[in-house]
């Protein structure tokens, strides 16, 4: 088995990135991200939760094809995957990753109630998956910059 991590960072954002190695039928296993701004459009007052969908994809280079693999995530910089917290100014926020858009399975390495993704085929080159980011209504913080540093980990 093989791993690849790969950081993102949340500053209320996921920023992409790419990271290389040996996969199998691949030359090269990449790990991208589109990123995850929820920007300024959280507003507490309004009662419903923002919620943002993130493209993850996993790409082969060369002619190679994609081996089967688990995509899972760090807890991030809180260290739990129950309460995952973006830090900035004095109050944390917080916020969630799911594996699915009825953000009921946590997504995290697998363990403890949390979920991972699959894909991988041996038919395809590049396959993107979808995460679903999650902050929940009426948290009343300071305007500011918020961030959290997770790894996507890539086994195969």
């Amino acid at each position: 088995m093989h791993t690849v991590k790969y950081a993102l960072i949340l500053p209320f954002l996921l920023a992409a990135g790419a990271v290389s190695a040996e996969a199998g039928t691949c030359t090269a296993l990449f790990v991208t991200s589109s990123g995850l701004s929820f920007g300024a459009s959280y507003l507490p007052s309004v009662g419903t939760p923002l919620t943002l969908p993130l493209a993850i994809t996993v790409s082969c280079s060369g002619s190679g094809t994609l081996p089967f693999f688990a995509l899972g995530v760090t807890a991030g910089d809180s260290g739990t995957y129950s309460s995952r917290e973006m830090l900035g100014t004095t109050t944390p926020l917080d916020y969630q990753l799911y594996t699915d858009a009825s953000y009921s399975t946590v997504l995290g390495d697998g363990e403890s109630g949390t979920g991972i993704m699959t894909g991988g085929s041996g038919a395809v080159s590049t396959q993107t998956l979808t995460a679903y980011g999650y902050v929940p209504p009426g948290q009343w913080v300071q305007a500011g910059s918020y961030s959290d540093s997770i790894l996507v980990v890539v086994s195969f």
